[in-house]
């Protein structure tokens, strides 16, 4: 990955319909070499980069979508996202 992400960062993604929010849980490395990311994901989306990190900066503001998913190395680099 061309950054490092840990537990606990918040991710900006983009979709055609918008921009939503995902929540590192945990970056698993195992001994073949895969990675495999623990993920949340937000119900909300935003119209710009700017109004969803003022989401985040509202504690509770914010309502799960997918409570947990497990993404391989390979499928999470294929969704841009920026820390």
């Amino acid at each position: 990955m061309a950054q490092p992400f840990e537990a606990g960062d918040d991710l900006i993604f983009q979709l055609e319909s918008g921009f939503g929010l995902l929540r590192v849980l945990a970056v698993e490395q195992h001994e073949d070499a895969i990675v495999v990311w623990h993920l949340l994901a937000y119900e909300e989306l935003f119209p710009d980069v700017e109004t969803a990190e003022a989401a985040l900066a509202q504690a509770g503001g914010l309502h799960p979508r997918v409570r947990h998913m497990a993404l391989t190395d390979r499928a999470f680099e294929r969704t841009p996202a920026a820390k």
